[in-house]
């Protein structure tokens, strides 16, 4: 990149880049904006001036320039808020120009002021980062450039408002309120202790799920009001910031994190407790429909300890268009909380890719370059705005990257499942759609198992280092070790459908019901785990199907298959070229 921007000529993003908005043109062509020196750590803050006169926007900002970030360490307070319909705008100044900000934005910059007002805090003498506003929206290579420090533009502030209040949802003030309620009631009366939350009194304490008998102080909590709070905080859970891309990084690498909405505000940490105490007294939440409420001495704390007689008499359900509770949301929330909770630094990007295929971007791209900062920086990935890379470009460039820096296949893990490519695709079959959208609310588990590294012999590593030819041909060194064509399908591991070779090797994998006689099952030293390859033939090359799990369940060990399993288990490469009609191929994956 070069020095700077001042020599890049203007010119509207894409046109699904909903950042620049068409509304703005005006406000960029008065050329508010000092050219940043990018070799240099520099971001804007916006200060607030004044509340708007009669007739006016009714926020006024200064944007203070090419400002340091390591300077500014701790001094600003950043903003994160979903920008909702960027045809939905509301008026603010920015140096005196009309700017029109996301009307979800002005809401947000609202909230803030309130913020600021009730924590006894001089809001003209604070200093915001607001993206929408501190980054030129309309230079693609500013853009590029500044989301390369988003993480640390977050994790410097010294606190992020998370603003759950949005233009398009219903503004109520019941379920923060019931959180806040809820919160304040178990900092009084309980503690956690591994993982159980028990009664601060008596002394000692005693286990909640064993103490019934202290309910009774509890009883001016009414059935009634909890059921509204509850009711009014699960859209809370359900609110469109929760499935924005960018959240994740901006929440994750935050130090201090506060929720606004309706007027009110709560440290993350008690809306998680708050969280956490729910599924913990309903096992409920652990199972998709309708919740049902189960009634015990009119309290929070008896939602799960009622015995069969009363459960049977008193239970009630809301119904699921009451609630709009649906499981994997609720599960995402905790799983952010969770996955902060444990946060220490960037690794592996793979697993955020995944989830980002159920996240919300208003530019596909984004994607990827919203978990760059929660990534390690030994993939050397980076933020590219200019629009001349396509979707299949940016996920074989990134694909590349992962192998350049990994070294192994372990990507080929996250290519969906079924997926085979058409004679007219322009993605190799190698390559996972990093930039595709999953089941609409369906999010990863974070602690998604994966198979135990294997490091390849530094004799053999450069003889079987994938290489990536022109053409993103994928080129390997592998030992072919069955074929598909006569393969059983009558066995079954535990609960999963498994299927036999016609040399007697078990396999698990996916899907069995579109064998061709072609399919090979492929042993590759560089793929980094012990899994078989599925490869089927086309002409002189391959196409890659499916990771296959090699079972054995033969008692007899002279069989080969076991001998072949016992090899690949030890990683005995040497052995397996001792094993008659075994050997190496050179093979190029399409």
């Amino acid at each position: 990149m070069d020095p700077s921007f001042a020599n890049y000529e203007r010119e509207p993003s894409p046109i699904y880049d909903n950042f620049y908005s068409p509304e703005n043109r005006e406000f960029y062509a008065r050329n508010p904006y000092k050219t940043f020196d990018s070799s240099q750590r520099q971001f804007r803050l916006l200060r607030l001036l004044r509340k708007g006169r009669w007739g006016e926007p009714k926020l006024s900002f200064a944007l203070l320039d090419q400002m340091s970030l390591e300077a500014s360490r701790r001094g600003y307070t950043a903003l994160s808020y979903c920008a909702g319909d960027p045809k939905k705008t509301v008026p603010i100044l920015v140096n005196g120009i009309r700017f029109n900000a996301f009307a979800n934005l002005g809401l947000a910059l609202e909230e803030v002021i309130i913020y600021w007002e009730k924590k006894g805090i001089n809001g003209e003498h604070q200093c915001l980062w607001v993206d929408q506003i501190c980054i030129d929206q309309s230079n693609p290579n500013e853009r590029s450039h500044q989301v390369g420090l988003m993480r640390d533009i977050y994790a410097g502030a010294e606190r992020v408002l998370a603003c759950l209040t949005e233009c398009d949802s219903e503004r109520s003030v019941v379920g923060i309120q019931w959180a806040i309620e809820q919160s304040q009631w178990m900092q009084r009366h309980l503690s956690m202790a591994d993982g159980r939350f028990i009664w601060r009194r008596p002394d000692p304490p005693v286990d909640l799920l064993d103490s019934a008998r202290y309910f009774t102080e509890l009883e001016k909590i009414s059935l009634s009001t909890f059921q509204e709070g509850f009711v009014g905080f699960i859209p809370l859970c359900q609110r469109s910031w929760w499935k924005r891309a960018w959240i994740c990084q901006e929440f994750i690498s935050a130090v201090e994190v506060d929720f606004l909405c309706s007027g009110l505000s709560m440290p993350w940490q008690d809306f998680a407790s708050v969280l956490t105490y729910l599924y913990k007294q309903m096992p409920e939440l652990s199972n998709p429909g309708s919740v049902p409420v189960r009634r015990r001495r009119s309290s929070l704390s008896s939602l799960s300890t009622l015995d069969d007689e009363s459960s049977a008499s008193t239970q009630t359900s809301f119904e699921p268009e009451q609630v709009n509770l649906e499981r994997n949301q609720l599960d995402a929330v905790r799983n952010l909380f969770e996955r902060k909770k444990c946060w220490t630094t960037p690794g592996d990007i793979k697993v955020w890719l995944e989830h980002s295929k159920c996240c919300e971007t208003s530019d596909p791209r984004d994607k990827v370059f919203a978990f760059l900062g929660l990534a390690s920086p030994g993939y050397r990935i980076e933020a590219d705005y200019s629009g001349l890379k396509s979707m299949v470009e940016l996920s074989i460039e990134i694909t590349r990257k992962i192998l350049e820096f990994e070294k192994n296949l372990h990507f080929l893990y996250y290519i969906e499942k079924g997926r085979i490519v058409s004679d007219d695709s322009l993605l190799p079959s190698w390559v996972p759609e990093w930039t595709s959208t999953g089941v609409d609310g369906q999010f990863i588990n974070f602690s998604r198992a994966m198979p135990a590294s294997v490091q390849l012999h530094p004799a053999l590593a450069s003889q079987f280092t994938p290489v990536i030819l022109p053409g993103n041909i994928l080129r390997l060194v592998g030992i072919k070790i069955d074929c598909l064509g006569g393969m059983e399908k009558s066995w079954t591991p535990g609960k999963k459908k498994g299927t036999k070779t016609s040399k007697g090797l078990y396999i698990l994998w996916w899907p069995d019901d579109k064998i061709q006689p072609s399919d090979c099952l492929w042993y590759l030293p560089a793929a980094g785990y012990r899994n078989l390859l599925v490869l089927r033939r086309k002409s002189d090359n391959w196409l890659f199907l499916s990771v296959a799990y090699l079972y054995t369940t033969e008692k007899d060990n002279k069989c080969w298959a076991t001998y072949i399993v016992d090899l690949i288990m030890g990683d005995d490469f040497a052995g397996l070229l001792e094993r008659e009609g075994l050997i190496t191929e050179v093979i190029e994956i399409h």
